[in-house]
């Protein structure tokens, strides 16, 4: 089973459960979005996330946590529009598959501004989609709450995209640093997904270790797979014959629970790291065995004995994977 890192970002966040939509709502609909004076007397929003596909996972637990959020806001009186007197019920006009591709997120984009009654955009869940997205939000000046979109270029996507989770500029840097800081580890491969997600976030890992002064040289490899791949025996292989001591995984939980397991056919005795990319049930589901003492990174708050913290401490014990809902203090 999992161990998990839980890091401490300068904002809060976190990915893919569903009590974090409810900050997502109070947050950005309370506090910032001025509604049009023609807008009903509901606040239509659309839900764009991968339902089908390799992400459908994290797809449909969005469409669970959004539908959960509206109720539990209704139930509360509904939102009251930066500048109106009036409170207002939250209505989910649609819920599009974007199929973690970004020509369908882009047709879904300008599907949500053609729609008049969808003022604001739940998703998507993944950086290439939000990516694709985000140029007609902006142009056309529809707010988008992307769930996942950690890729560090969205950071500059305009001032219509915001993101609910840190980038990976912070994720892979603090995992770079934590890794190093254990002593067990002096090399390393990097096998990740050939997208904005997975290139952004190797390239951050390497930048990391970089910094505080571990060598180029020492990052043995670095090897590509595209999206939804099934065999990585190439890749591993390449990575078997250079000896690693760590592998890190810049991808997400399905190609992870893959990689995992094919690494373990092998017999590549490297210690496997990775970020929340692969911190869902379904990659222990599907990597099984192989699964035994990954160390991830995640964002959450913590509680134990009584003691609650946002900034708990690092944890590589294996058979500690754990559940955990974050909400605002």
């Amino acid at each position: 089973m999992t161990g998990a890192v839980t890091l401490n970002p300068k904002k809060g966040g976190i990915m893919k459960t569903k009590h974090f939509l409810i900050g997502v709502f109070v947050i950005g609909i309370i506090t910032g979005i001025a509604m049009s004076a023609a807008a009903a007397d509901t606040i239509g929003l659309g839900l764009c996330a991968p339902m089908s596909g390799g992400a459908a996972s994290w797809g449909n637990k969005s469409e669970v946590g959004t539908r959960f959020a509206i109720e539990r806001i209704n139930a509360r009186g509904g939102v009251v529009p930066k500048g109106k007197d009036k409170a207002r019920m939250l209505e989910l006009i649609e819920v599009a598959d974007d199929k973690n591709d970004p020509r369908e997120g882009a047709s879904i984009a300008q599907r949500f501004i053609d729609n008049d009654k969808i003022l604001v955009m739940i998703g998507p869940l993944t950086s290439s989609v939000a990516l694709a997205q985000a140029p007609i939000m902006n142009k056309h000046g529809l707010t988008q709450f992307a769930i996942g979109a950690t890729a560090p270029a969205y950071t500059d996507a305009g001032p219509y995209s915001f993101r609910l989770v840190p980038t990976d500029a912070f994720q892979g840097r603090y995992m770079a640093k934590w890794a190093n800081a254990q002593g067990k580890w002096k090399t390393y491969a990097i096998i990740y997904v050939n997208d904005d997600y997975g290139r952004g976030l190797a390239e951050v890992f390497k930048t990391g270790l970089k910094e505080i002064g571990v060598s180029e040289s020492n990052v043995v490899a670095s090897e590509a797979y595209s999206p939804n791949d099934t065999d990585f025996s190439v890749q591993l292989a390449k990575i078997k014959g250079l000896n690693p001591d760590a592998l890190f995984i810049a991808g997400h939980y399905k190609e992870g629970a893959l990689i995992a397991r094919q690494a373990g056919e092998l017999l590549l005795n490297a210690q496997i790291l990775g970020t929340d990319g692969i911190g869902h049930p379904e990659y222990i589901k599907v990597a099984g065995k192989a699964a035994e003492g990954t160390i991830y990174s995640g964002i959450s708050r913590w509680k134990m004995s009584g003691h609650t913290s946002s900034s708990g401490p690092p944890s590589s014990r294996p058979n500690s994977a754990r559940t955990r809902a974050w909400s605002k203090p």
